[in-house]
């Protein structure tokens, strides 16, 4: 994850990460939340931690390569992961295809006592479970972490002999299972000051020296130091090194880290005089020096160099376009707003201004968001690729910080290229913003200043908006001098075209030149035979992906409605809000990560989750899990399973993202596991070939469009295409100015095989149907609706919650795909048509339906955007839903149905009723059953 903390619910303990998510409705929540049933009529339930008893939900069937194999011989007798030219991974021995998912260990979850590993890996086996990802095994010391306490955290050299031998078990113990490994090197490192490194102590703890470290030769150097040790020793209980085993299927060589993320946020990689949390300035200048070094290598002498970076640009327009700009007319073409509970008074003082001239005073009393307060002109117009500057004149009772926006002043509410906070204090001080306009707007661009960071007073005056011409070479800049600065990326508006796309260009070779480096070492010189990737960019720019062409495989990440803390440092206990949103409604968003897949190459999902307590996420899952399939990807995991060794018996849902304790999420992994690994949505049978330009690419992030999606979106792109057609990028390298429009219906997106139906007839009620060879059901609001499927059918009652997911599976599934299955031939019966009898084979099948939970005693805010610290405790429970569903089996035979306990065994025949045609009615109400699982049986005569 992007950083180390997550709140947990029982004690106090930080160990997740904050995310930034672009794009999934961060202006406003518009869901309007129904009534909630009140709390205690919803039933309890707690799944055994350490369960692994063989009932119908047992998904370990799919971890071995036929029935009976012994697990413990599964791997070895497989070989090594292997990457192939049709982008998918194989087995070396067997040439068959391999698919992974999976769940990730963080911190002390990696480092178990030896009981808890031998049931923790015969748990995750039942689960589905064939990969775990070792994650944050580098922030702690011993016993949350890898390293010495007798050196830590002075050196991040040693490692604690007694974490490596419960880590060796734990991989011991999941070997035997069938489980593969996914070891990732630096996540949160903290480097020390006896690492041989200056000032150590600058970097934030959440930083993990991110950037720095893939040019520093200090930092290479040790990074290299700890992947020897890690994998080039033995386990003495496999008796293999980590670097030849097989169980070990790949390693990532860092997380989420890379220039151009780094460059996202303005000191990651930049020293700024003046500003806290930057870089410090010995690495800053180290970095100077190699961008300087990259121009004279390309360049030569300045004269090349300007003439590179000149556009020729005719004079610009230097007309202010503000409109009583100074607020001589008083409030005259100016609004200022307040929204839900941040309040605001202004006026305009007389004299108040700089040189006498009046201001504008805004008293600001915040809410924690500072959008929540704004002073607003709007009606202005941009061209698209035009450079425009804003300047202003500003202080603030205390000092504190605005933010100055370019936005469009009606929905969607998009930014045009600039979005800049400003740091205040009690003195009057210009200030300037430049930007490029990433959009054609005629008339409804607005400038705002968003006010409400804190409690202050703030006065703004003489405000102006002109075009301008862009930045060559800053006053005083020289090759000759060796001082041509890196812009920041609030600045870019600032420099000409060509300047930037050095810049980047510059960035994404010193990347490149990383990740190739580190992969040669480990692969060359440690000798390791896994597979070995870079790094997961979550913030999905797709220079990033062009970066890791050199690694065997790509991988992401991806989280919906990621928790965060408008007012208080990130990871508080209080103070925390989520949108709470359904993710069913913006299926679409999982373009991001199609558009990120690259022909030939495997695409990982390595961390994935809808945060808890969103009360939609039990539709997260079997989403994604029903969404790779179809994509064809290679690899999913959900994030986490567990963030020490005490949470795996965790009874009920204690942080944002942990499975254990989570009744719902952990009770799906075999569901999806079926869906996915199972191949029960078979993968697209067409594709969309992305032939992309990389200098596009990079004026696509000057642009503010660094998200995959968006930047498909401005070329014409519908996202919704990715959920009819398989996408994976095919060059680089194609001419510039491709068009890559292409229609998608409104409200209904079928997908190519019929498999997948996202219903958006209703943008508020949206709904996905599973029809695929051995799954079928719906997940989203499927209140008061009948869905027919061959074999069944199901209507949910007006008492049940509106959002929920009804699926049948046979017992078994299908036979993994690496047995090879075949695809189905021709198309499922059409949505709503009687199709074959159900269950004709003498499988049993399995029915699950899925709704919210809630731990007993959680307390929602009045927003029901926030539980603060009331996250309640054990038992969890989960909101009944009553449905009526309807069976047809053969004729003469007849059915059962059995409520299941949570291990998954029989505990109640539920009596129904039959009719005519084989038709068996069966009224299902969870509440009742105290179940969300339910067993069918078909007796032939």
């Amino acid at each position: 994850m992007r950083s180390y903390r997550r709140v947990q619910a029982s004690r106090p303990g930080w160990k997740s990460g904050l995310r930034l998510l672009l794009g999934i409705g961060l202006l406003v929540n518009l869901w309007c939340h129904p009534p909630l049933l009140a709390q205690e009529k919803w039933y309890p339930f707690i799944l055994p931690w350490d369960d692994a008893t063989p009932t119908i939900v047992d998904a370990s069937y799919l971890l071995v390569d036929y029935p009976g194999q012994d697990p413990a011989t599964v791997i070895d007798s497989r070989g090594h992961v292997y990457a192939g030219d049709d982008g998918h991974f194989y087995f070396s021995k067997t040439g068959r295809r391999a698919k992974f998912w999976g769940v990730n260990f963080t911190f002390g979850a990696n480092f178990p006592p030896k009981d808890r590993a031998e049931k923790v890996a015969a748990r995750l086996a039942k689960l589905g479970v064939n990969v775990v990802r070792f994650h944050h095994m580098d922030y702690h010391a011993a016993p949350q972490g890898i390293w010495d306490p007798r050196y830590f955290p002075r050196d991040t050299q040693h490692l604690d002999r007694g974490q490596l031998d419960r880590w060796d078990y734990l991989v011991y113990q999941l070997k035997r299972h069938g489980i593969y490994v996914n070891i990732n090197l630096k996540v949160a490192r903290h480097f020390g000051p006896d690492d041989g490194l200056p000032n150590t102590h600058l970097f934030t703890e959440n930083r993990f020296f991110r950037g720095v470290s893939h040019y520093n030769q200090r930092m290479i150097a040790l990074q290299k130091d700890y992947a020897a040790q890690l994998l080039a020793r033995k386990n003495p209980y496999t008796g293999l090194t980590y670097a030849e085993d097989p169980v070990v299927f790949c390693v990532e060589i860092t997380n989420e880290d890379s220039l151009f993320g780094s460059l996202l946020t303005d000191g990651e990689i930049n020293y700024i005089p003046g500003k806290k949390d930057v870089l410090s300035e010995e690495y800053s200048r180290e970095l100077d020096t190699l961008w300087n070094q990259w121009l004279k290598e390309k360049y030569g002498t300045d004269e090349k160099l300007i003439a590179a970076w000149d556009p020729g640009l005719p004079p610009p327009d230097v007309t202010n376009r503000v409109r009583n700009n100074d607020f001589t007319k008083g409030k005259a073409e100016w609004q200022a707003q307040a929204l839900e509970r941040a309040r605001m008074t202004w006026e305009i003082k007389e004299n108040a201004g700089p040189g006498g001239s009046p201001a504008a005073e805004i008293r600001v009393t915040p809410d924690g968001i500072d959008w929540h307060v704004q002073l607003m002109q709007g009606g202005h117009a941009l061209v698209e690729g035009q450079r425009y500057e804003i300047s202003f004149w500003a202080k603030a009772r205390r000092p504190g910080k605005i933010n100055l926006s370019m936005m469009k002043g009606a929905p969607p509410w998009q930014n045009y290229g600039l979005n800049k906070e400003f740091s205040l204090d009690s003195d009057w001080r210009q200030y300037r913003a430049s930007f490029m306009a990433n959009a054609t707007e005629e008339k409804e661009a607005r400038i705002t200043f968003n006010l409400g960071d804190s409690s202050n007073t703030i006065w703004i005056s003489q405000v102006e908006f002109k075009e301008t011409v862009p930045v060559i070479l800053d006053l005083g800049e020289s090759m000759a001098l060796g001082n041509i600065g890196r812009p920041l990326r609030s600045d870019f508006g600032r420099y000409t075209d060509n300047r930037l796309l050095d810049l980047l260009r510059f960035y994404y070779e010193l990347d490149k030149a990383y990740f190739t480096e580190m992969r040669r070492y480990l692969k060359e010189e440690l000798g390791v035979k896994a597979l070995v990737t870079g790094t997961a960019p979550w913030w999905a720019f797709l220079g990033d992906i062009a970066a890791q062409s050199g690694m065997d495989f790509i991988d992401s990440h991806y989280y919906w409605d990621h928790p965060w803390w408008p007012a208080v440092p990130a990871w508080s206990p209080r103070g925390w809000i989520i949108h709470n949103t359904p993710q069913i409604n913006s299926m679409d968003q999982l373009c991001r990560l199609a558009a990120m897949a690259v022909a030939g190459k495997p695409f990982t999902l390595s961390e994935y989750n809808q945060s808890f307590p969103n009360r939609y996420a039990h539709e997260a899952p079997l989403l994604i899990a029903a969404f790779a399939a179809f994509q064809d990807w290679d690899a999913v995991y959900l994030f986490d399973y567990a963030g020490s060794a005490e949470d795996f018996s965790n009874k009920h849902t204690t942080s944002f993202f942990a499975l254990c304790g989570n009744p719902v999420k952990t009770a799906q992994l075999p569901i999806a596991s079926r869906i996915f690994l199972g191949g029960q949505i078979e993968p697209a049978r067409s594709s969309i070939d992305l032939a992309l330009n990389l200098d596009e690419v990079f004026t696509g992030y000057t642009k503010k469009l660094t998200e995959a999606d968006y930047f498909l979106a401005a070329h014409g792109f519908d996202r919704a295409n990715a959920l009819i057609h398989r996408l994976r990028i095919t060059s680089f390298a194609a001419p510039p100015g491709g068009d890559l429009s292409r229609p998608v219906p409104e409200e209904r997106v079928v997908s190519d095989h019929q498999q997948l139906i996202w219903d958006r007839s209703d943008p508020a009620r949206a709904f996905l149907e599973l029809r695929g060879p051995a799954v079928t059901g719906a997940v989203g609001f499927l209140q008061g609706r009948t869905f027919t499927f061959p074999g069944w059918s199901f209507h949910l009652d007006a008492k049940s919650p509106d959002h929920c997911a009804v699926l049948l599976q046979p017992a078994g599934g299908r036979r993994p795909v690496t047995e090879g299955v075949p695809a189905s031939s021709g198309l499922p019966e059409p949505p709503g048509l009687p199709g074959p009898l159900l269950a004709q084979a003498s499988e049993n099948f399995l029915l699950t339906v899925w709704s919210e939970h809630r731990n007993t005693g959680m307390l929602w805010n009045k927003s029901q955007n926030s539980v603060e610290d009331r996250w309640g405790q054990a038992p969890p429970r989960i909101r009944p839903v009553l449905l009526s569903v309807e069976f047809q089996v053969p004729e003469g035979a007849s059915l059962r149905l059995f409520a299941l306990d949570p291990t998954g065994a029989r505990k109640k025949e539920i009596k129904g009723k039959p009719g005519a045609g084989g038709i068996w009615e069966f009224p299902i109400d969870t509440g009742r059953e105290k179940t969300f699982w339910f067993e069918g049986e078909i007796l032939k005569e």
